[in-house]
């Protein structure tokens, strides 16, 4: 049986690199990593749909909510969402609200207040952390869109589900 040695076989083989070529490449690697370090955050709003799917994490576990109840506030607050931001730009069978909302209306903040209006209601003990959030939210992202179209354009859309969903219980 003929047996092969690796060790004999990678031992033969050398690619010497000149030291100045691999001194060049070390501080151009080297410039790439510091100078990534201080690049400028972007300042782009983040997406209010994941901001506010960790704030309902948060508020379910502050609230002591069981895995049960909690699987059921997940789907509330996602369908409000969903329909809230669906209804701006339609492009899926809504779910609930089949009310076409203002062609000026936010999608962003349709989002959040959506959120919003069904946290408060599924839990009111927090809602003034839930407001200083949802102003928070509003906040990052009025700079770009009009605050009055945001705020009207965003209430009537949670506010329906929520009332719809309060009705079924």
């Amino acid at each position: 049986m003929l047996a092969f040695n690796w060790r004999a076989q990678r031992s033969d083989v050398r690619f010497p690199l000149p030291s100045s070529f691999a001194s060049v490449c070390l501080a151009l690697l080297l410039a790439v990593l510091l100078g990534a370090g201080s690049m400028p955050a972007s300042t782009a709003a983040p997406d209010p749909v994941l901001e506010w799917i960790a704030i309902m994490n948060t508020t379910v576990i502050t609230g002591g909510t069981s895995p049960l109840v909690t699987a059921r506030v997940v789907a509330l607050v996602s369908a409000s969402v969903f329909d809230s931001v669906n209804g701006i730009d339609r492009r899926y069978k809504p779910l609930h609200v089949t009310q076409d909302a203002p062609p000026h209306a936010s999608q962003r903040a349709a989002a959040i207040q959506s959120a919003y209006a069904m946290l408060i209601k599924l839990y009111p003990a927090q809602i003034g952390s839930l407001t200083s959030q949802r102003d928070a939210s509003i906040a990052a992202i009025t700079s770009s869109e009009s605050a009055q179209s945001i705020l009207l354009s965003a209430r009537p859309m949670g506010s329906r589900r929520r009332l719809h969903r309060s009705s079924e219980s």
